[in-house]
């Protein structure tokens, strides 16, 4: 359904919170009525912020105005919310906000479990990348590799094209914002999904055509000093 919430990412996460919500409270109030602003310097939602308006209408407007516009040196992305925010459920609909945010906790509970399906595919998914070596074998190439690259002659087994990209030795502890600039770029880009304790992470676009693309662009893809190995997940 239509939303009435702007959700924004990649912001200035030098800002203060306070100076971020003006900033942001200007420049949406140009595209419609801003009911509140919700942004939070925790290390899960920094650089991030939600929007609510009184109506989808206005959302889509300013969507369209704010997407990849400057803020603060950095260039925001702009989309509309999947679902109606729990700021916008309070603002727009009280007698039902409780109900509504209860069912929204119930889905997130089962996304919950889905994700920890998800985990056991990474590891699949990173076994069937790197092939049958051991642990101690792995380790002993990588130690090969820094010293000057004679010491890795294992091959990896690719996987076969899917509209979900699998990224591996990304950097300690990782934000999706670095990454979904890198992507957003590439047409069809959906979301990015991490697994920052594991340095693993899936970008998935709309089709198995665009993940083709984005990977072939980004296959000596650098992210924070780091060499990120950009291979297929497995299906």
């Amino acid at each position: 359904m239509a939303s009435e919430t702007v959700y924004l990412k990649n912001l200035n996460e030098r800002i203060k919170i306070d100076r971020l919500k003006t900033e942001l409270q200007h420049r949406c109030a140009k595209y419609g009525t801003v009911l509140t602003i919700v942004a939070r310097n925790t290390l899960r939602t920094r650089g991030q912020a939600f929007v609510v308006f009184s109506s989808a209408e206005e959302a889509a407007i300013a969507v369209k105005a704010l997407h990849k516009g400057a803020l603060f040196g950095k260039r925001m992305i702009a989309v509309l919310s999947r679902s109606r925010s729990f700021a916008a459920a309070d603002a727009l609909d009280p007698t039902g906000a409780e109900e509504y945010k209860a069912s929204v906790r119930e889905k997130r509970a089962k996304r919950k479990e889905e994700e920890e399906q998800e985990r056991k595919q990474a590891k699949h998914a990173a076994e069937g990348a790197e092939g049958p070596l051991s642990k101690r074998r792995r380790t002993e190439e990588t130690a090969g590799g820094r010293r000057g690259g004679a010491g890795g002659g294992g091959k990896e087994r690719s996987m076969p094209p899917n509209k979900i990209l699998f990224l591996q030795e990304l950097p300690p502890g990782v934000q999706a914002a670095p990454l979904e600039a890198v992507y957003d770029k590439y047409p069809g880009f959906l979301e990015v999904r991490l697994m920052a304790v594991r340095r693993l992470g899936f970008v998935e676009f709309d089709t198995e055509e665009h993940a083709v693309v984005a990977r072939e662009g980004t296959r000596s893809l650098v992210l924070e000093g780091y060499p990120v190995k950009v291979t297929y997940a497995k299906k």
